[in-house]
C-alpha cells in the first residue's frame, strides 16, 4: 500500500511540475509532441 501511495504522489508531483513549466516557459514544441504521444 505504501509503495502505491508513494507512486501516486510521485506522478502527481511530476504532473504539477509539468504544468508549472508550461505556465512559466510557454509551450515548447517538444512538450506538444509529448502531449500527442500520450
Amino acid at each position: 500500500m505504501i509503495v502505491v501511495l508513494f507512486a501516486v504522489i510521485v506522478v502527481c508531483l511530476q504532473l504539477l511540475w509539468f504544468h508549472l513549466q508550461l505556465l512559466w516557459f510557454g509551450d515548447p514544441p517538444y512538450l506538444q509532441l509529448m502531449w500527442f504521444e500520450n
